[in-house]
């Protein structure tokens, strides 16, 4: 018996059902999943340019093909890179990488 408790939820799972995460999105070294939400998935990653801890946010597979959600995903992050206050994060970048799903990577 085991006393981990439950893995969290990840973008993709082994031929052994055990949950995986990207070793990397872009330019950004994924560190762990902080959170998964109706369309996304949030990990904490390393931007090795810049030399600092971001948040990840990543469009989950099954949305980043609709075009819909991509335009969704896209006002939220221009509209988060708007708002400059102490209790919401900054937004640095806007893209798609190699997986072409829309990635925004956000201050900690």
């Amino acid at each position: 018996m085991s006393d981990a408790g439950p893995k969290p939820p990840q973008d993709e799972a082994a031929p052994s059902g055990e949950v995986l995460r990207p070793q990397s999105i872009g330019k950004y070294r994924v560190v762990r999943l902080l959170g998964r939400g109706g369309m996304g998935a949030v990990y904490q990653a390393f931007d090795p340019h810049l030399e600092r801890d971001v948040a990840l946010k990543v469009m989950l597979p099954q949305f980043a093909d609709q075009p819909e959600h991509k335009l969704r995903f896209e006002r939220e992050a221009r509209a988060v890179a708007r708002m400059m206050h102490p209790n919401v994060v900054t937004v640095f970048d806007l893209g798609y990488h190699t997986t072409v799903r829309p990635t925004s990577s956000w201050s900690c």
